[in-house]
């Protein structure tokens, strides 16, 4: 009888520890299995870091999700729209990633870009703070700006470098501008005037802050309501120019006159065009006032006296925050898909 309740026994004891077996390797596969899920999202980022510093819009496109986007404080880039801009890519531009770690499914990164801007003029690069969110496919659904951070030397050189090659170089970038007109890349003529600036010195932008032309307003220059003002025709017919180091005529050349009739006739998402308020003027800058979709925007428009007002400088506000010139193109949509 002893014997039997022995066997008994020693067979429960077996049974326990296949079942407390079982379970720790169940517990085991589990916890694997989120690891690899975990470290399969970081490398996809890093994939999709790699492709974009590659231009390669194939690449992007199969590990991103049909409904795509990329959200920033000022604009929502769909899937179609950001595939195509990676045609675009120019000046060196490498993402470069600092940290990663994924929580709850989410993975964040900090980044940092250089171009040939940076690395030319040795200025701190742009850093930034972003979020990966991911579909039930593993595949990149949308990416959220979370912080991005420009120096002050960084956002002097965007603002002012087209304006000192327009005044110190004018034939030079005439002719890149014609190339860009054609879709013909000019990175090694911005190269060629990052090394002139950088024998100058940019503290030789800091006059483009100060600098102010004490000359009266003409009599087509009328003020209304609102100290809104009619501008002069020579004003209106000068072509719009981003910052170098992109083209400087990004979408083809247009007047300023053609880029506002543009804007009126724009038709947003809510099926409106926006309202234009007026235009105001301090100095030899203009400014075009515009209620767009309820957002308060501007475009402003720095006129290149020193170049016989042939060219006018864009960059613009939206509720207060600055935008980059080319980035402004993007609110008139029949100006990008030409």
């Amino acid at each position: 009888m002893t014997n039997k309740f022995n066997r008994i026994g020693t067979h429960k004891k077996r049974n326990m520890k296949k079942i407390v077996l079982f379970f720790t390797i169940i517990t085991v596969f589990v916890s694997c299995n989120s690891i690899d899920k975990k470290n399969n999202k970081e490398k996809i980022v890093k994939e999709f870091i790699e492709f974009i510093n590659n231009g390669n819009s194939v690449k992007v496109d199969s590990i991103t999700s049909y409904d795509f986007k990329l959200l920033t404080d000022s604009d929502v880039t769909e899937k179609t729209e950001y595939l195509t801009s990676l045609f675009k890519r120019v000046a060196n531009a490498k993402i470069h990633i600092e940290e990663i770690k994924t929580i709850n499914g989410i993975v964040k990164t900090k980044e940092k870009i250089t171009s040939d801007l940076t690395t030319i003029l040795n200025i701190e690069p742009i850093s930034r703070k972003r979020e990966y969110h991911f579909n039930d496919s593993n595949l990149i659904n949308s990416i959220y700006n979370i912080e991005q951070f420009e120096s002050p030397d960084y956002k002097k050189v965007r603002k002012n470098f087209s304006k000192w090659a327009y005044q110190e170089y004018p034939e030079f970038v005439k002719a890149m501008s014609e190339k860009a007109n054609k879709n013909e890349n000019t990175d090694e003529e911005t190269r060629y005037l990052l090394t002139k600036l950088k024998e100058k010195g940019i503290t030789v932008l800091d006059e483009f802050n100060t600098k102010s032309n004490k000359s009266d307003i003409s009599e087509t220059e009328i003020h209304s309501g609102n100290d809104y003002l009619n501008p002069k025709s020579d004003f209106k017919k000068s072509l719009v120019v981003t910052y170098i180091g992109m083209n400087a005529f990004p979408f083809g050349e247009y007047t300023v006159q053609e880029f506002e009739n543009a804007i009126k006739n724009t038709v947003g998402s809510n099926g409106k065009t926006p309202t234009i308020n007026g235009w105001t003027k301090n100095d030899n800058v203009y400014t075009l006032n515009v209620n767009y979709m309820g957002e308060n925007v501007q475009f402003i428009f720095t006129h290149l006296l020193n170049q016989e007002g042939k060219a006018s400088v864009m960059s613009g506000e939206i509720n207060g925050e600055k935008i980059d010139g080319v980035q402004m193109y993007q609110l008139v949509p029949s100006l990008v898909r030409k």
